[in-house]
């Protein structure tokens, strides 16, 4: 009975210490494993040019804008801790051979319109040529949560002589349907 007792304790014992290295080398193989995973490289956009032509007070301007992502720029991470380049978007506007603005913008142009939380987590989406109004060139702006549809919308006019005038605009709202009676 004694000699059963031994045996089954030395049994019991190699057991143990079996299943713990086991479990030891199951844990580095999956901690090896884990380091190994590439970490996904941060998303951008791509670059983009559009050219617009415009009459504005009898004189025809010359639009371009162009989107890259700048690396250079602070990355942005969202919940799911996915990593975004933010962009810088470049606005020229030339009338008759001459450059009336030729600015670059970041999201940073716009901290006076967007609130700071939103702006810490969203990338500079886009300008585009909008239309022309009494007071210059409009375009169209807009900062945005990265692969949403939530972004706060802008808006830049540009005068003859080159001056800025930047604003906030406010959604519009679907038109809803009539109510059946």
């Amino acid at each position: 009975m004694y000699r059963n007792l031994c045996i089954l304790s030395l049994m019991a014992g190699l057991l143990c210490a079996c299943s713990s290295r086991g479990g030891a080398e199951g844990d580095s193989r999956q901690a090896s494993q884990a380091e190994s995973q590439p970490v996904a490289a941060p998303q951008a956009m791509q670059s983009s040019l559009a050219h617009a032509d415009a009459t504005y007070r009898g004189r025809n301007y010359h639009t371009t804008v162009m989107r890259r992502a700048d690396s250079s720029l602070p990355m942005v991470t969202n919940e799911q801790g996915e990593q975004f380049v933010d962009n810088r978007i470049k606005l020229r506007v030339e009338c008759g051979g001459h450059v009336v603005l030729d600015r670059d913008f970041t999201k940073q142009d716009f901290a006076s319109w967007v609130d700071a939380r939103f702006l810490r987590y969203s990338v500079l989406e886009a300008i585009v040529f909008n239309e022309v109004t009494t007071s210059g060139l409009a375009f169209s702006a807009s900062v945005c949560y990265p692969q949403t549809d939530l972004y706060i919308p802008l808006r830049i006019t540009v005068s003859a002589d080159g001056r800025l005038q930047i604003e906030r605009e406010e959604l519009q709202e679907a038109p809803q349907d009539e109510p059946a009676l």
